[in-house]
């Protein structure tokens, strides 16, 4: 016979249930529960960038542009004081893909990075594809990884040390592209 399971739904009012809803709690104890160590920590080193980057409003504000061949970055960085505090970069490369990737520093130090990929797949020329990638990097105060989780097409894989490594040279590359034209006109 056929397998019936029960359906849940959860209505949310505009302003959202109470906090000490006992169902909202269960909900995130469940989340909790699923959640690897290392997705703990990934998720306070997203928390902990964000808490210290926004808000942006009222924070200098520079936007660049570089193209290369069929290769193009859009960016834009906010700084706090004189050093930068979130790029958010929109990567072109033609027929082979985008990525929307966002840098998140503290005291000129990259602490977490996000980048949302759509790249065209070209392992077998006969059946070219495009994979969605996703990545999140939480950094440390070395310029180690801390913790990471990549999914391609929704499957997890790790991060590899050459991909850290080229997170980092970026995230140098834009941050002094924000920050010197920045003390030039200041």
């Amino acid at each position: 016979g056929l397998l019936t399971l029960p359906v849940v739904a959860l209505a949310l009012t505009g302003c959202g249930p109470p906090a000490e809803d006992p169902l909202t709690k269960q909900l995130e104890d469940a989340f909790e529960r699923t959640m690897t160590p290392n997705q703990v920590e990934l998720e306070n080193y997203r928390h902990g960038a964000q808490m210290g980057a926004f808000p942006l409003t009222h924070r200098p504000q520079i936007a660049g542009y570089l193209a290369v061949g069929d290769h193009a970055s859009n960016w834009t960085g906010w700084l706090k004081g004189e050093n930068p505090s979130v790029i958010s970069e929109s990567v072109s490369m033609g027929d082979y893909g985008n990525s929307w990737n966002t840098y998140y520093f503290a005291n000129s130090l990259l602490t977490y990075y996000r980048s949302d990929q759509t790249i065209l797949d070209l392992s077998d020329p006969r059946a070219p594809r495009r994979r969605l990638i996703i990545i999140e990097a939480g950094i440390t105060p070395l310029a180690e990884l801390g913790a990471s989780r990549k999914l391609v097409d929704g499957e997890e894989v790790d991060l590899e040390p050459n991909e850290v490594t080229a997170i980092l040279a970026r995230a140098d590359q834009l941050s002094d592209s924000l920050v010197v034209p920045f003390r030039r006109t200041n």
